[in-house]
């Protein structure tokens, strides 16, 4: 039986394809893991790394079907928009 290692990438890799800066990947990292594909943890080390299978599996899945309909755009603020006024 044989293993294949996934090839790991790191966060630099991951700047083009979000479009964001390497800050904001760490801070995801941090407070919204929710938005990266799910990280690669080597013991011992806190450096921030994704396997490449993951990470190719995350961008397929925020691809746009192209038989979805198109979403209704509703708001949901109903009535003026802005700053409220004042009475003086």
């Amino acid at each position: 039986m044989k293993t294949e290692i996934p090839q790991i990438v790191g966060p630099e890799f991951l700047m083009p394809i979000m479009g964001c800066t390497l800050a904001t990947i760490k801070v995801y990292a941090r407070s919204q893991p929710e938005k990266l594909p799910p990280r690669f943890r080597i013991p011992g080390s806190n450096r921030i790394r994704f396997a490449m299978p993951d990470v190719i599996a995350c961008v397929e899945s925020c691809r746009e079907k192209p038989d979805a309909p198109e979403p209704v755009k509703t708001s949901i603020f109903k009535g003026r928009k802005g700053r409220a006024r004042v009475a003086a």
